[in-house]
């Protein structure tokens, strides 16, 4: 009762013209003869406050009503002290929050009810201009798990600089912030994809679609650099054959020539040697490729040898046939020379 005493107190004071009038209807009207509710306050002039209520003396806290001058809101202001203060804004179809220190805009409600936080003007049900963070239910602190939405591209968070995450989830080992085992996930429209465990990049994906696992260092001409082993059942390979080398135009190397190459250089020709391997690695495609055209010409070196044997079996059976005459001759000639011989005798 006390404090409604003192706030009618300090209105009569601000309007020292007014007067209260009460209908038969017990309305209360204060500055107006014809009050239409249970309390109307009206005013001859603009921006004038309709309600304090003060505690603590006259720096201490208070919240005050004001009335709008034409073109401007009507607010409802909090006050800690005689320099913060805070305040509730209506005008115009919105309803905002500024905050005590610099009336930045704090949240904005307008007509078509979509919600601004930093915008006087949100075109979605929700809208935030700046950053965002969203802490696990029992945060204690700013490095607790969480989830961290920037719609700048690029922010601060965890104090470390981020340069063009827009997504970021971040988290630790049982949900403890002691940096031991952190786990994250970043992700931007500037840089793409970054995933982390116990502190260290270990994938990403860039904004040309290059998948890095294990290092974060691009690898450009491959749409996927894995830095460690790969275990899978199948890998499919699309990539051109060999099947070139059964052509007529093919120029296929003679024996000689391949032995002549493998003396010289230490390995078979097309095929890399043992030091490029180590250095360099190979192209399982290509590599399978070139192995498939040694093969096919290993084939064609059979088939060549296969005919080359085939008539030099022919060749041994025609030999064979002509033997067994030669021989069959030859025992007829000894057995004419015996005649011959007893004859003379």
């Amino acid at each position: 009762m006390k404090k409604i005493i003192f706030v009618l107190s300090l209105i009569l004071t601000n309007m020292g013209f007014s007067q209260i009038i009460t209908d038969t209807g017990t309305n209360v009207g204060i500055g107006t003869t014809t009050p239409t509710a249970k309390l109307d306050v009206r005013f001859l002039g603009e921006n004038s406050i309709i309600a304090k209520a003060t505690s603590n003396g006259t720096h201490g806290a208070s919240n005050v009503i004001t009335d709008a001058a034409l073109g401007f809101p009507s607010r409802f202001l909090f006050r800690e002290d005689g320099n913060n203060k805070g305040w509730i804004d209506h005008y115009n179809g919105k309803i905002s929050v500024r905050n005590n220190a610099n009336k930045a805009l704090l949240t904005t409600v307008i007509s078509t009810e979509n919600v601004g936080i930093g915008t006087t003007s949100p075109t979605e049900k929700l809208q935030v201009n700046g950053l965002i963070r969203i802490p696990s239910a029992n945060s204690q602190d700013n490095n607790s798990p969480g989830i961290v939405l920037a719609s700048n591209d690029d922010f601060l968070y965890d104090n470390q600089y981020l340069n063009h995450y827009g997504f970021g989830f971040h988290g630790y080992q049982d949900g403890s912030s002691s940096h031991t085992e952190p786990k994250n996930a970043y992700m931007s429209g500037y840089f793409g994809v970054d995933f982390f465990t116990s502190g260290q990049n270990r994938m990403r994906i860039s904004r040309g679609g290059i998948v890095s696992i294990g290092s974060v260092e691009r690898q450009l001409g491959y749409k996927l650099a894995v830095n460690g082993n790969i275990k899978a059942k199948e890998i499919r390979v699309e990539t051109g054959w060999s099947d070139f080398v059964f052509e007529d135009s093919y120029n296929l190397p003679s024996l000689k020539e391949v032995e002549s190459h493998i003396k010289e250089k230490g390995h078979l020709k097309d095929i890399p040697s043992a030091e490029e391997v180590a250095k360099h690695g190979i192209f399982l495609g290509e590599m399978d490729s070139k192995l498939l055209q040694k093969i096919e010409e290993l084939t064609l070196y059979t088939i060549d040898q296969e005919k080359r044997i085939k008539s030099l079996e022919s060749k041994n059976e025609k030999l064979e046939i002509e033997n067994k005459e030669l021989s069959k001759l030859s025992k007829r000639l000894l057995e004419i020379e015996k005649l011959l011989k007893a004859k003379k005798e």
